[in-house]
Protein backbone atom coordinates (compact mmCIF):
# COMPACT_ATOMS: atom_id res chain seq x y z
CA UNK A 1 0.00 0.00 0.00
CA UNK A 2 1.44 3.43 -0.89
CA UNK A 3 2.38 5.61 2.14
CA UNK A 4 0.84 9.07 2.20
CA UNK A 5 1.97 12.59 3.02
CA UNK A 6 -0.04 15.64 3.76
CA UNK A 7 2.94 17.89 1.97
CA UNK A 8 2.25 21.36 1.32
CA UNK A 9 -1.79 20.43 1.37
CA UNK A 10 -3.25 20.82 4.93
CA UNK A 11 -6.83 21.07 3.96
CA UNK A 12 -6.36 17.34 2.73
CA UNK A 13 -6.43 15.15 5.56
CA UNK A 14 -3.86 12.26 4.78
CA UNK A 15 -4.75 8.45 3.58
CA UNK A 16 -3.64 7.44 6.71
CA UNK A 17 -6.38 9.07 8.66
CA UNK A 18 -9.00 7.84 6.59
CA UNK A 19 -7.85 4.83 6.93
CA UNK A 20 -7.40 4.14 10.70
CA UNK A 21 -7.78 7.18 12.24
CA UNK A 22 -5.92 8.04 15.52
CA UNK A 23 -4.94 4.91 16.22
CA UNK A 24 -2.58 5.84 12.94
CA UNK A 25 -1.30 8.63 14.59
CA UNK A 26 0.39 6.57 17.66
CA UNK A 27 1.85 4.30 15.47
CA UNK A 28 3.81 6.46 13.46
CA UNK A 29 5.45 8.06 16.45
CA UNK A 30 6.72 4.79 17.44
CA UNK A 31 8.10 3.83 13.70
CA UNK A 32 12.00 2.43 13.82
CA UNK A 33 14.68 4.69 11.66
CA UNK A 34 14.30 1.95 8.91
CA UNK A 35 10.90 2.26 9.04
CA UNK A 36 11.36 6.29 8.26
CA UNK A 37 13.66 5.98 5.77
CA UNK A 38 11.31 3.36 3.53
CA UNK A 39 8.51 5.30 3.71
CA UNK A 40 10.67 8.30 2.27
CA UNK A 41 11.64 6.37 -0.29
CA UNK A 42 8.29 5.27 -1.21
CA UNK A 43 6.97 9.17 -1.44
CA UNK A 44 9.68 9.71 -3.81
CA UNK A 45 8.38 7.24 -6.45
CA UNK A 46 4.75 8.21 -5.82
CA UNK A 47 4.70 11.25 -8.80
CA UNK A 48 6.05 8.53 -10.73
CA UNK A 49 3.63 6.12 -10.11
CA UNK A 50 1.31 8.78 -10.83
CA UNK A 51 2.62 9.63 -13.57
CA UNK A 52 2.61 6.18 -14.82
CA UNK A 53 -1.10 5.59 -14.37
CA UNK A 54 -2.25 8.77 -16.09
CA UNK A 55 0.08 8.14 -18.87
CA UNK A 56 -1.50 4.76 -19.27
CA UNK A 57 -5.10 6.58 -19.23
CA UNK A 58 -4.12 8.64 -21.66
CA UNK A 59 -2.65 5.64 -24.08
CA UNK A 60 -5.36 2.72 -23.95
CA UNK A 61 -8.36 2.68 -24.60
CA UNK A 62 -11.57 3.08 -21.90
CA UNK A 63 -11.94 -0.62 -21.54
CA UNK A 64 -8.45 -1.69 -20.96
CA UNK A 65 -7.84 1.10 -18.24
CA UNK A 66 -11.51 0.20 -16.50
CA UNK A 67 -10.10 -3.16 -16.65
CA UNK A 68 -6.43 -1.90 -15.06
CA UNK A 69 -8.26 0.26 -12.38
CA UNK A 70 -11.00 -2.12 -11.32
CA UNK A 71 -8.01 -4.12 -9.64
CA UNK A 72 -6.62 -1.39 -7.24
CA UNK A 73 -7.37 -1.19 -4.06
CA UNK A 74 -10.44 1.82 -3.09
CA UNK A 75 -8.26 3.52 -1.00
CA UNK A 76 -5.48 3.59 -2.94
CA UNK A 77 -7.63 4.91 -5.70
CA UNK A 78 -8.99 7.72 -3.39
CA UNK A 79 -5.44 8.43 -2.83
CA UNK A 80 -3.92 8.42 -6.63
CA UNK A 81 -7.21 11.18 -7.22
CA UNK A 82 -6.33 13.60 -4.65
CA UNK A 83 -2.59 13.14 -5.45
CA UNK A 84 -3.06 13.65 -9.16
CA UNK A 85 -5.96 16.78 -8.61
CA UNK A 86 -3.32 18.26 -6.09
CA UNK A 87 -0.36 17.71 -8.26
CA UNK A 88 -1.73 20.28 -11.35
CA UNK A 89 -1.46 24.02 -10.81
CA UNK A 90 -2.73 24.94 -14.06
CA UNK A 91 -6.66 24.85 -13.83
CA UNK A 92 -7.60 23.82 -17.10
CA UNK A 93 -4.77 21.21 -17.13
CA UNK A 94 -6.60 20.13 -13.55
CA UNK A 95 -10.21 19.83 -14.91
CA UNK A 96 -9.19 17.94 -18.13
CA UNK A 97 -7.73 15.24 -15.74
CA UNK A 98 -10.61 15.11 -13.35
CA UNK A 99 -12.60 14.21 -16.50
CA UNK A 100 -10.70 11.68 -17.69
CA UNK A 101 -10.31 9.95 -14.23
CA UNK A 102 -14.17 10.66 -13.45
CA UNK A 103 -14.63 8.28 -16.80
CA UNK A 104 -12.67 5.76 -16.25
CA UNK A 105 -14.29 4.95 -12.50
CA UNK A 106 -16.93 4.85 -11.20
CA UNK A 107 -16.08 5.18 -7.97
CA UNK A 108 -14.15 8.59 -8.40
CA UNK A 109 -17.40 10.19 -9.13
CA UNK A 110 -18.49 10.27 -5.77
CA UNK A 111 -14.79 10.77 -4.61
CA UNK A 112 -14.23 13.72 -6.35
CA UNK A 113 -17.89 15.14 -4.69
CA UNK A 114 -16.48 14.52 -1.53
CA UNK A 115 -13.30 16.38 -1.90
CA UNK A 116 -15.17 19.38 -2.48
CA UNK A 117 -15.86 19.28 1.27
CA UNK A 118 -12.35 19.26 1.52
CA UNK A 119 -11.93 22.21 -0.58
CA UNK A 120 -9.21 20.17 -3.05
CA UNK A 121 -11.02 21.67 -5.93
CA UNK A 122 -11.32 24.95 -7.68
CA UNK A 123 -15.24 24.41 -8.74
CA UNK A 124 -18.10 22.85 -7.08
CA UNK A 125 -18.65 18.98 -8.87
CA UNK A 126 -22.73 19.44 -7.41
CA UNK A 127 -23.35 21.88 -9.62
CA UNK A 128 -21.48 20.61 -12.71
CA UNK A 129 -21.56 17.67 -14.99
CA UNK A 130 -19.55 16.11 -17.98
CA UNK A 131 -20.22 15.27 -21.28
CA UNK A 132 -18.15 13.54 -23.92
CA UNK A 133 -16.14 10.78 -23.86
CA UNK A 134 -12.64 9.43 -24.05
CA UNK A 135 -12.40 9.28 -27.92
CA UNK A 136 -14.33 12.61 -28.63
CA UNK A 137 -13.05 14.96 -25.86
CA UNK A 138 -14.65 16.07 -22.07
CA UNK A 139 -16.35 19.00 -21.28
CA UNK A 140 -17.57 19.85 -17.95
CA UNK A 141 -20.72 21.65 -17.96
CA UNK A 142 -22.47 23.62 -15.43
CA UNK A 143 -25.55 21.95 -14.72
CA UNK A 144 -27.26 25.81 -14.78
CA UNK A 145 -26.31 25.24 -18.87
CA UNK A 146 -28.54 22.15 -19.13
CA UNK A 147 -32.11 23.59 -20.15
CA UNK A 148 -33.56 20.57 -21.01
CA UNK A 149 -35.87 18.63 -19.22
CA UNK A 150 -37.78 15.69 -19.37
CA UNK A 151 -41.49 13.88 -19.96
CA UNK A 152 -41.38 10.53 -19.86
CA UNK A 153 -44.91 8.02 -21.37
CA UNK A 154 -44.00 4.88 -19.80
CA UNK A 155 -45.42 2.59 -17.26
CA UNK A 156 -44.01 4.14 -13.73
CA UNK A 157 -43.72 0.57 -12.13
CA UNK A 158 -41.49 -0.45 -15.44
CA UNK A 159 -37.77 -1.00 -14.75
CA UNK A 160 -37.53 0.99 -18.30
CA UNK A 161 -38.62 4.46 -16.52
CA UNK A 162 -36.54 3.84 -13.60
CA UNK A 163 -33.32 3.54 -15.53
CA UNK A 164 -34.26 6.68 -17.18
CA UNK A 165 -34.69 8.11 -13.73
CA UNK A 166 -31.34 7.08 -12.47
CA UNK A 167 -29.89 8.38 -15.53
CA UNK A 168 -30.88 11.87 -15.13
CA UNK A 169 -30.04 11.79 -11.78
CA UNK A 170 -26.31 10.48 -12.40
CA UNK A 171 -26.19 13.92 -14.74
CA UNK A 172 -27.22 15.76 -11.21
CA UNK A 173 -30.70 16.48 -13.37
CA UNK A 174 -34.21 16.70 -11.93
CA UNK A 175 -36.48 13.40 -12.33
CA UNK A 176 -38.57 13.64 -15.35
CA UNK A 177 -42.50 14.02 -15.20
CA UNK A 178 -43.83 10.33 -16.01
CA UNK A 179 -47.07 10.80 -17.69
CA UNK A 180 -48.13 7.06 -17.14
CA UNK A 181 -49.80 4.75 -20.25
CA UNK A 182 -52.48 3.62 -17.64
CA UNK A 183 -53.70 7.50 -17.17
CA UNK A 184 -53.75 7.83 -21.26
CA UNK A 185 -56.19 4.65 -21.45
CA UNK A 186 -58.11 5.13 -18.57
CA UNK A 187 -62.04 6.31 -18.58
CA UNK A 188 -61.88 6.94 -14.79
CA UNK A 189 -64.92 4.82 -13.97
CA UNK A 190 -65.15 1.95 -11.95
CA UNK A 191 -67.10 -1.34 -13.58
CA UNK A 192 -69.85 -2.37 -10.90
CA UNK A 193 -69.34 -6.06 -12.54
CA UNK A 194 -65.87 -6.60 -12.15
CA UNK A 195 -64.97 -3.86 -9.57
CA UNK A 196 -62.09 -2.69 -12.60
CA UNK A 197 -61.36 0.56 -13.73
CA UNK A 198 -63.17 1.49 -17.17
CA UNK A 199 -60.79 1.75 -20.00
CA UNK A 200 -61.39 4.54 -22.85
CA UNK A 201 -64.41 3.32 -25.18
CA UNK A 202 -64.52 6.17 -27.75
CA UNK A 203 -62.03 5.38 -29.91
CA UNK A 204 -60.02 8.71 -28.31
CA UNK A 205 -57.36 8.61 -25.25
CA UNK A 206 -57.99 10.31 -22.19
CA UNK A 207 -57.66 13.64 -21.40
CA UNK A 208 -54.40 15.04 -19.73
CA UNK A 209 -53.92 18.10 -18.05
CA UNK A 210 -50.47 18.68 -20.35
CA UNK A 211 -50.55 22.27 -19.97
CA UNK A 212 -50.06 22.34 -15.50
CA UNK A 213 -47.51 19.13 -16.44
CA UNK A 214 -45.52 21.82 -18.35
CA UNK A 215 -46.15 24.42 -16.49
CA UNK A 216 -44.77 22.95 -13.09
CA UNK A 217 -41.40 22.06 -14.89
CA UNK A 218 -41.27 25.30 -15.62
CA UNK A 219 -41.83 26.82 -12.22
CA UNK A 220 -39.42 24.46 -11.14
CA UNK A 221 -36.46 25.32 -13.16
CA UNK A 222 -37.29 29.15 -12.93
CA UNK A 223 -36.78 28.48 -8.68
CA UNK A 224 -33.72 26.49 -9.55
CA UNK A 225 -32.11 28.70 -12.20
CA UNK A 226 -34.06 32.10 -11.45
CA UNK A 227 -34.28 31.89 -15.52
CA UNK A 228 -37.18 31.04 -17.82
CA UNK A 229 -37.63 27.51 -19.92
CA UNK A 230 -38.83 27.49 -23.44
CA UNK A 231 -41.87 24.98 -24.17
CA UNK A 232 -39.36 23.63 -27.20
CA UNK A 233 -36.63 22.56 -24.07
CA UNK A 234 -38.82 20.16 -22.71
CA UNK A 235 -37.64 16.77 -24.40
CA UNK A 236 -40.58 13.58 -24.75
CA UNK A 237 -38.98 10.65 -23.87
CA UNK A 238 -41.96 7.34 -25.57
CA UNK A 239 -41.22 4.35 -23.68
CA UNK A 240 -42.82 0.99 -23.89
CA UNK A 241 -46.43 -0.06 -23.01
CA UNK A 242 -45.86 -3.37 -22.24
CA UNK A 243 -46.27 -5.90 -19.27
CA UNK A 244 -49.15 -3.72 -18.07
CA UNK A 245 -52.54 -5.75 -18.24
CA UNK A 246 -54.31 -2.63 -18.00
CA UNK A 247 -52.72 -0.88 -20.71
CA UNK A 248 -53.14 -3.69 -22.78
CA UNK A 249 -56.87 -3.84 -22.19
CA UNK A 250 -56.92 -0.01 -23.38
CA UNK A 251 -55.12 -0.34 -26.26
CA UNK A 252 -57.20 -3.46 -27.24
CA UNK A 253 -60.18 -0.96 -26.79
CA UNK A 254 -58.10 1.84 -28.94
CA UNK A 255 -57.82 -0.91 -31.45
CA UNK A 256 -61.27 -1.37 -31.87
CA UNK A 257 -62.65 0.68 -34.25
CA UNK A 258 -59.49 0.26 -36.99
CA UNK A 259 -59.83 -3.83 -36.34
CA UNK A 260 -63.35 -3.47 -37.80
CA UNK A 261 -61.62 -2.64 -41.30
CA UNK A 262 -59.07 -6.15 -40.80
CA UNK A 263 -60.12 -9.21 -42.48
CA UNK A 264 -57.81 -11.43 -40.62
CA UNK A 265 -57.10 -11.70 -36.82
CA UNK A 266 -58.78 -12.12 -32.88
CA UNK A 267 -60.69 -9.39 -32.12
CA UNK A 268 -62.82 -8.45 -28.95
CA UNK A 269 -65.20 -5.93 -28.64
CA UNK A 270 -64.88 -2.60 -25.97
CA UNK A 271 -67.92 -4.37 -24.22
CA UNK A 272 -65.98 -7.76 -23.26
CA UNK A 273 -62.90 -5.47 -22.92
CA UNK A 274 -64.34 -4.10 -19.70
CA UNK A 275 -66.62 -6.73 -18.45
CA UNK A 276 -65.31 -10.42 -19.74
CA UNK A 277 -61.54 -9.45 -20.38
CA UNK A 278 -59.73 -11.53 -17.52
CA UNK A 279 -55.53 -11.26 -16.59
CA UNK A 280 -53.92 -14.61 -18.24
CA UNK A 281 -50.12 -14.07 -17.53
CA UNK A 282 -48.12 -14.62 -20.80
CA UNK A 283 -51.35 -15.36 -23.02
CA UNK A 284 -50.66 -14.43 -26.67
CA UNK A 285 -54.39 -12.93 -27.80
CA UNK A 286 -55.15 -9.92 -30.23
CA UNK A 287 -51.95 -9.03 -31.74
CA UNK A 288 -53.30 -7.08 -34.69
CA UNK A 289 -55.80 -5.23 -32.60
CA UNK A 290 -53.34 -4.06 -29.66
CA UNK A 291 -50.97 -2.85 -32.72
CA UNK A 292 -53.93 -0.62 -34.17
CA UNK A 293 -54.60 0.26 -31.17
CA UNK A 294 -51.31 1.29 -29.87
CA UNK A 295 -50.37 3.44 -33.26
CA UNK A 296 -53.49 5.16 -32.67
CA UNK A 297 -52.82 6.42 -29.44
CA UNK A 298 -49.36 7.38 -30.78
CA UNK A 299 -51.00 9.94 -33.44
CA UNK A 300 -53.30 11.05 -30.99
CA UNK A 301 -50.22 11.70 -28.29
CA UNK A 302 -48.29 13.51 -30.55
CA UNK A 303 -51.02 15.37 -32.44
CA UNK A 304 -51.76 17.02 -28.32
CA UNK A 305 -48.45 17.44 -27.58
CA UNK A 306 -47.19 19.07 -30.43
CA UNK A 307 -50.68 21.55 -29.74
CA UNK A 308 -48.79 22.38 -26.68
CA UNK A 309 -45.68 23.15 -28.42
CA UNK A 310 -43.44 20.16 -27.58
CA UNK A 311 -41.45 19.41 -30.30
CA UNK A 312 -38.55 17.19 -29.35
CA UNK A 313 -39.30 13.33 -28.91
CA UNK A 314 -37.02 10.59 -28.84
CA UNK A 315 -38.27 9.17 -32.12
CA UNK A 316 -41.68 10.17 -34.15
CA UNK A 317 -44.79 8.55 -33.99
CA UNK A 318 -44.83 6.63 -37.74
CA UNK A 319 -40.89 5.67 -37.16
CA UNK A 320 -42.38 3.88 -33.70
CA UNK A 321 -44.99 2.36 -35.56
CA UNK A 322 -42.34 1.13 -38.70
CA UNK A 323 -40.24 -0.77 -36.29
CA UNK A 324 -43.63 -2.16 -34.38
CA UNK A 325 -44.71 -3.80 -37.54
CA UNK A 326 -41.89 -6.18 -39.01
CA UNK A 327 -43.03 -6.34 -42.28
CA UNK A 328 -42.99 -2.62 -42.91
CA UNK A 329 -39.33 -2.56 -41.37
CA UNK A 330 -37.73 -5.37 -43.84
CA UNK A 331 -39.34 -3.42 -46.93
CA UNK A 332 -37.99 -0.34 -45.73
CA UNK A 333 -34.44 -1.94 -44.86
CA UNK A 334 -34.86 -3.90 -48.20
CA UNK A 335 -35.33 -0.67 -50.24
CA UNK A 336 -32.31 1.18 -48.83
CA UNK A 337 -29.80 -1.74 -49.55
CA UNK A 338 -29.18 -3.17 -46.12
CA UNK A 339 -28.48 -6.23 -46.06
CA UNK A 340 -31.83 -8.45 -44.90
CA UNK A 341 -32.87 -12.31 -45.07
CA UNK A 342 -35.34 -12.75 -48.07
CA UNK A 343 -39.04 -12.63 -46.89
CA UNK A 344 -42.61 -13.44 -47.71
CA UNK A 345 -45.32 -10.72 -46.69
CA UNK A 346 -48.65 -12.32 -47.32
CA UNK A 347 -48.81 -16.01 -46.24
CA UNK A 348 -52.18 -16.40 -44.07
CA UNK A 349 -52.19 -20.08 -43.36
CA UNK A 350 -49.84 -23.45 -42.92
CA UNK A 351 -51.08 -24.71 -46.05
CA UNK A 352 -49.70 -21.27 -47.84
CA UNK A 353 -46.82 -21.47 -46.16
CA UNK A 354 -46.14 -24.85 -47.39
CA UNK A 355 -47.09 -23.96 -50.85
CA UNK A 356 -44.75 -20.98 -50.91
CA UNK A 357 -41.65 -22.71 -49.58
CA UNK A 358 -41.93 -25.55 -52.04
CA UNK A 359 -42.41 -23.16 -54.85
CA UNK A 360 -39.32 -21.27 -53.58
CA UNK A 361 -36.97 -24.65 -52.79
CA UNK A 362 -37.10 -23.38 -48.76
CA UNK A 363 -37.62 -25.85 -46.60
CA UNK A 364 -35.98 -24.26 -43.34
CA UNK A 365 -38.17 -20.66 -42.81
CA UNK A 366 -38.70 -18.71 -39.49
CA UNK A 367 -42.14 -17.16 -38.65
CA UNK A 368 -42.76 -14.30 -37.00
CA UNK A 369 -45.61 -12.49 -35.75
CA UNK A 370 -45.10 -9.07 -37.19
CA UNK A 371 -46.28 -6.99 -34.34
CA UNK A 372 -44.60 -9.55 -31.99
CA UNK A 373 -41.28 -8.88 -29.22
CA UNK A 374 -38.82 -10.57 -26.83
CA UNK A 375 -39.45 -14.09 -29.56
CA UNK A 376 -43.20 -13.75 -28.99
CA UNK A 377 -45.05 -16.00 -32.09
CA UNK A 378 -41.95 -16.67 -33.66
CA UNK A 379 -41.27 -19.98 -34.97
CA UNK A 380 -38.34 -21.91 -36.52
CA UNK A 381 -39.93 -24.45 -38.92
CA UNK A 382 -38.27 -26.62 -41.09
CA UNK A 383 -39.75 -29.68 -42.67
CA UNK A 384 -38.23 -32.80 -44.89
CA UNK A 385 -39.97 -34.79 -47.11
CA UNK A 386 -39.21 -38.86 -48.12
CA UNK A 387 -40.15 -40.48 -51.26
CA UNK A 388 -40.32 -44.17 -50.14
CA UNK A 389 -41.81 -45.64 -52.53
CA UNK A 390 -43.29 -44.95 -55.98
CA UNK A 391 -46.65 -45.83 -54.71
CA UNK A 392 -46.71 -44.46 -51.58
CA UNK A 393 -47.05 -40.24 -51.43
CA UNK A 394 -44.14 -38.45 -49.83
CA UNK A 395 -43.79 -38.05 -46.17
CA UNK A 396 -44.09 -35.12 -44.78
CA UNK A 397 -41.32 -34.58 -41.36
CA UNK A 398 -41.87 -31.31 -39.94
CA UNK A 399 -40.45 -29.65 -36.52
CA UNK A 400 -41.08 -26.83 -35.05
CA UNK A 401 -39.36 -24.85 -32.73
CA UNK A 402 -40.78 -22.27 -30.74
CA UNK A 403 -41.03 -20.13 -27.39
CA UNK A 404 -45.51 -20.20 -27.96
CA UNK A 405 -46.78 -22.77 -25.72
CA UNK A 406 -50.22 -24.97 -27.45
CA UNK A 407 -52.65 -25.37 -24.15
CA UNK A 408 -55.29 -27.26 -25.65
CA UNK A 409 -58.66 -27.46 -23.16
CA UNK A 410 -58.87 -30.43 -21.34
CA UNK A 411 -62.80 -31.37 -22.03
CA UNK A 412 -62.49 -29.98 -25.52
CA UNK A 413 -58.90 -30.39 -27.03
CA UNK A 414 -60.31 -28.14 -30.84
CA UNK A 415 -60.01 -25.24 -28.58
CA UNK A 416 -56.50 -24.01 -27.76
CA UNK A 417 -54.42 -21.10 -26.26
CA UNK A 418 -51.12 -20.07 -27.13
CA UNK A 419 -48.57 -18.90 -24.55
CA UNK A 420 -45.28 -17.06 -24.17
CA UNK A 421 -42.95 -19.62 -22.50
CA UNK A 422 -39.28 -18.80 -20.85
CA UNK A 423 -38.55 -23.07 -22.38
CA UNK A 424 -38.03 -23.80 -25.94
CA UNK A 425 -40.51 -25.93 -27.52
CA UNK A 426 -40.09 -27.87 -30.31
CA UNK A 427 -43.55 -29.63 -31.87
CA UNK A 428 -43.03 -32.65 -34.21
CA UNK A 429 -47.34 -33.59 -34.29
CA UNK A 430 -48.56 -31.81 -38.25
CA UNK A 431 -51.65 -31.16 -35.95
CA UNK A 432 -50.01 -28.79 -33.43
CA UNK A 433 -47.59 -27.33 -36.03
CA UNK A 434 -50.85 -26.68 -37.79
CA UNK A 435 -52.61 -25.06 -35.06
CA UNK A 436 -50.01 -22.94 -34.08
CA UNK A 437 -48.78 -21.59 -37.21
CA UNK A 438 -52.38 -20.81 -38.35
CA UNK A 439 -52.82 -18.83 -35.43
CA UNK A 440 -49.75 -16.56 -35.70
CA UNK A 441 -50.58 -16.54 -39.75
CA UNK A 442 -53.97 -14.84 -39.02
CA UNK A 443 -52.41 -12.40 -36.64
CA UNK A 444 -49.84 -11.28 -39.05
CA UNK A 445 -47.02 -13.05 -39.64
CA UNK A 446 -43.26 -11.54 -41.80
CA UNK A 447 -42.21 -15.01 -43.50
CA UNK A 448 -37.95 -14.93 -43.32
CA UNK A 449 -35.21 -17.49 -44.90
CA UNK A 450 -33.82 -19.53 -42.39
CA UNK A 451 -29.97 -18.30 -42.75
CA UNK A 452 -27.08 -20.34 -40.84
CA UNK A 453 -25.62 -18.43 -38.08
CA UNK A 454 -22.10 -18.33 -37.38
CA UNK A 455 -20.72 -20.35 -34.54
CA UNK A 456 -19.28 -18.34 -31.15
CA UNK A 457 -16.33 -20.21 -30.12
CA UNK A 458 -18.07 -24.11 -29.94
CA UNK A 459 -21.00 -22.35 -27.07
CA UNK A 460 -23.19 -22.42 -30.10
CA UNK A 461 -24.90 -19.90 -32.71
CA UNK A 462 -25.09 -16.37 -31.85
CA UNK A 463 -26.12 -12.58 -32.83
CA UNK A 464 -26.03 -9.14 -31.72
CA UNK A 465 -28.03 -7.02 -29.99
CA UNK A 466 -26.27 -3.48 -31.12
CA UNK A 467 -27.80 -0.41 -29.55
CA UNK A 468 -26.74 2.47 -31.83
CA UNK A 469 -27.46 5.68 -30.27
CA UNK A 470 -27.25 9.44 -32.43
CA UNK A 471 -26.33 6.92 -35.72
CA UNK A 472 -23.11 5.23 -33.57
CA UNK A 473 -22.36 2.02 -31.85
CA UNK A 474 -22.65 2.65 -28.23
CA UNK A 475 -23.40 -0.26 -26.63
CA UNK A 476 -24.00 -4.24 -27.55
CA UNK A 477 -24.00 -7.60 -26.69
CA UNK A 478 -23.44 -11.13 -28.11
CA UNK A 479 -26.27 -13.60 -27.50
CA UNK A 480 -25.66 -17.45 -27.91
CA UNK A 481 -27.88 -20.14 -27.79
CA UNK A 482 -27.64 -23.60 -28.57
CA UNK A 483 -31.16 -23.17 -30.34
CA UNK A 484 -32.56 -21.42 -33.20
CA UNK A 485 -33.87 -18.58 -30.53
CA UNK A 486 -31.04 -16.39 -29.13
CA UNK A 487 -32.78 -13.89 -26.64
CA UNK A 488 -31.65 -13.66 -23.26
CA UNK A 489 -34.59 -14.53 -21.38
CA UNK A 490 -35.32 -17.87 -22.46
CA UNK A 491 -32.11 -19.06 -20.70
CA UNK A 492 -29.30 -17.91 -23.16
CA UNK A 493 -25.70 -16.98 -21.88
CA UNK A 494 -23.84 -13.76 -23.27
CA UNK A 495 -20.59 -13.90 -25.03
CA UNK A 496 -17.49 -11.47 -24.25
CA UNK A 497 -17.75 -8.66 -26.08
CA UNK A 498 -14.04 -7.82 -26.32
CA UNK A 499 -13.75 -12.23 -27.25
CA UNK A 500 -16.38 -11.33 -30.20
CA UNK A 501 -14.19 -8.10 -31.51
CA UNK A 502 -11.03 -10.43 -31.33
CA UNK A 503 -13.06 -13.19 -32.85
CA UNK A 504 -14.26 -11.39 -35.87
CA UNK A 505 -11.51 -9.40 -36.48
CA UNK A 506 -9.36 -12.77 -36.83
CA UNK A 507 -11.99 -14.42 -39.12
CA UNK A 508 -13.16 -11.55 -41.21
CA UNK A 509 -10.82 -8.39 -40.83
CA UNK A 510 -13.01 -5.22 -41.65
CA UNK A 511 -16.29 -7.28 -40.99
CA UNK A 512 -16.95 -5.13 -38.03
CA UNK A 513 -16.56 -1.41 -39.60
CA UNK A 514 -19.18 -2.78 -42.22
CA UNK A 515 -21.91 -3.90 -40.00
CA UNK A 516 -21.03 -0.21 -38.20
CA UNK A 517 -21.41 1.52 -41.74
CA UNK A 518 -24.86 -0.63 -41.63
CA UNK A 519 -26.21 0.73 -38.56
CA UNK A 520 -24.98 4.09 -39.36
CA UNK A 521 -27.19 3.91 -42.83
CA UNK A 522 -30.00 2.71 -40.92
CA UNK A 523 -30.32 5.46 -38.67
CA UNK A 524 -29.33 8.18 -41.66
CA UNK A 525 -31.15 6.69 -43.93
CA UNK A 526 -34.43 4.78 -42.60
CA UNK A 527 -35.10 6.13 -39.65
CA UNK A 528 -33.11 9.63 -39.16
CA UNK A 529 -35.12 11.13 -36.50
CA UNK A 530 -34.64 7.85 -33.62
CA UNK A 531 -32.79 8.55 -31.42
CA UNK A 532 -31.98 5.30 -29.96
CA UNK A 533 -32.32 2.01 -31.95
CA UNK A 534 -31.69 -1.97 -30.93
CA UNK A 535 -30.50 -3.40 -33.91
CA UNK A 536 -30.73 -7.15 -34.13
CA UNK A 537 -27.51 -8.63 -36.29
CA UNK A 538 -26.49 -11.69 -37.68
CA UNK A 539 -23.46 -12.77 -39.53
CA UNK A 540 -22.92 -15.66 -41.38
CA UNK A 541 -20.93 -18.97 -40.90
CA UNK A 542 -17.25 -17.07 -42.16
CA UNK A 543 -17.97 -13.91 -40.47
CA UNK A 544 -17.69 -12.16 -43.66
CA UNK A 545 -21.57 -11.52 -44.44
CA UNK A 546 -24.03 -10.03 -41.76
CA UNK A 547 -27.71 -9.34 -42.42
CA UNK A 548 -30.11 -7.56 -40.17
CA UNK A 549 -32.79 -9.41 -38.51
CA UNK A 550 -34.91 -6.69 -36.43
CA UNK A 551 -34.83 -2.98 -36.04
CA UNK A 552 -36.42 -1.99 -32.25
CA UNK A 553 -37.71 1.04 -31.20
CA UNK A 554 -37.49 0.38 -27.72
CA UNK A 555 -34.32 -2.29 -27.89
CA UNK A 556 -32.27 -0.37 -25.08
CA UNK A 557 -32.73 -2.60 -22.15
CA UNK A 558 -30.13 -4.23 -21.88
CA UNK A 559 -28.93 -4.24 -18.27
CA UNK A 560 -25.20 -4.43 -17.35
CA UNK A 561 -23.45 -3.40 -20.58
CA UNK A 562 -21.50 -0.20 -20.88
CA UNK A 563 -19.79 2.29 -23.49
CA UNK A 564 -17.48 4.60 -21.70
CA UNK A 565 -18.81 3.70 -18.26
CA UNK A 566 -22.06 4.48 -19.46
CA UNK A 567 -25.22 2.00 -19.91
CA UNK A 568 -27.78 2.22 -22.47
CA UNK A 569 -30.43 5.04 -20.82
CA UNK A 570 -27.38 7.53 -19.76
CA UNK A 571 -25.55 7.08 -23.40
CA UNK A 572 -29.01 8.37 -24.81
CA UNK A 573 -29.74 11.11 -22.46
CA UNK A 574 -25.62 12.19 -22.96
CA UNK A 575 -25.98 11.71 -26.30
CA UNK A 576 -29.48 14.52 -26.11
CA UNK A 577 -27.53 16.66 -23.76
CA UNK A 578 -24.84 17.07 -25.89
CA UNK A 579 -27.29 17.78 -28.96
CA UNK A 580 -29.17 20.59 -27.11
CA UNK A 581 -25.46 22.32 -25.78
CA UNK A 582 -24.31 21.97 -29.36
CA UNK A 583 -20.95 20.91 -27.72
CA UNK A 584 -19.68 19.14 -30.89
CA UNK A 585 -19.19 20.08 -34.50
Amino acid sequence: MIPTTRSNHQDLPSYDQHATGNNNQHQHTTHSNEELLKETENRKQIPSYIEECMLRINQLPVQDSRDIFALIHPRVKAYILSWTILSFENTSERRENICKLSFICREWRQLLKDLVRYKCLDFDMHSTTILGNMFDGFKIVPLKAIRQRYIIIGNEENRRVGYFQSALASFGLPPAECVTWETLVSAGTVNPINHQINVVDNNEIAQVDWAAIIDKIKRAYKRKTNQDLRTEDIMVRVDSPGENFFVERGLFSLGCQAMNNEALGTRISEYDINNTLAFDLGQVRYVKQWYLGFVNALNQIYSTLKHHGLINFNATAEEIAITFDKRLCHQLLSRHGIPVPKAFYNITSYDELLSVTREHSMNRVFVKLAHGSSASGVIAYCYMEQQLTEIIPPVLKELATTSAELVRDRNFPQFFKIYNSLRIRRYTRNEDIREVINFVCGEGVIVEEWLEKANYMGRGNFDLRIVVIGGKIMNFVVRTSKSPMTNLHLGNKRGECDEFLRLIEYKAPGSWERIKETCHKIHTHCLPNALCLGIDVMLSEDFKEHYILEVNGFGDLIPRVYYDNFDTYQNQLREALERSLFLWN
